[in-house]
């Protein structure tokens, strides 16, 4: 696959597809290796998010990032931002289940009280 062909798969978001160029030290070898380096690190990025963001779907809010170190630069906003996320849903979904139980003690005091007259 021609390095030009390459970039423009990873244009469209395909990281998945393998490049098969020889990593040298010429510029095009060179080339070859940053965009397979690349590739790498975008891969492990786009799994962690994924892992992270399947985690707080199912209901775990007890999560960690398996690779911290990768979240660089810019990444580390997407990162701070999913943690943001995290403890923002963990905190409503606390006060909604404090709610619901002090409603629930209320009803058993309507309840008691109603039974006693």
């Amino acid at each position: 696959m021609k390095i030009q062909d390459k970039v423009l798969l990873f244009a469209e978001g395909d990281i998945e597809t393998e490049f098969d160029l020889e990593n040298d030290t010429s510029e095009v070898g060179m080339t070859a290796k940053a965009i397979h380096d690349f590739q790498a690190f975008q891969k492990e990025i786009i799994n962690d998010i994924h892992y992270l963001l399947s985690e707080i779907s199912s209901g775990n809010f007890r999560i960690k990032t398996r690779c911290e170190e990768k979240y660089k630069g810019n990444y580390r906003n997407i990162l701070v931002d999913i943690i943001n996320l995290n403890e923002t849903l963990s905190l409503a979904l606390r006060k909604i289940d404090e709610g619901a139980s002090q409603v629930n003690s209320g009803a058993d005091q309507i309840s008691n009280v109603a039974q006693a007259l």
